[in-house]
């Protein structure tokens, strides 16, 4: 098991294949209305630090398991030894 966040990779580009994704995208960065790219700034960089934060949690998980597997299977190996 490695400790990269799949499911938010997936997740993330799912998300960012969607044309409400780059309706957002467009406003924010290439819109002429300022006010609409004040907006879909602060609603594009809000999804973006949301995605960053699903990625640290979903690493925390999968660090946490992959210690405990390791835990317990160096536990097994020394039951079996004596």
């Amino acid at each position: 098991m490695t400790r990269w966040p799949w499911v938010t990779g997936v997740l993330v580009a799912i998300v960012a294949a969607l044309p409400l994704t780059h309706d957002i995208f467009y406003s924010a960065f290439i819109s002429s209305d300022r006010w609409m790219q004040d907006l879909s700034q602060l609603v594009f960089c809000a999804g973006v630090a949301i995605a960053v934060l699903l990625g640290f949690i979903e690493w925390g998980i999968r660090t946490i398991m992959v210690r405990r597997r390791a835990r317990l299977l160096a536990a097994g190996s020394h039951k079996t030894e004596s």
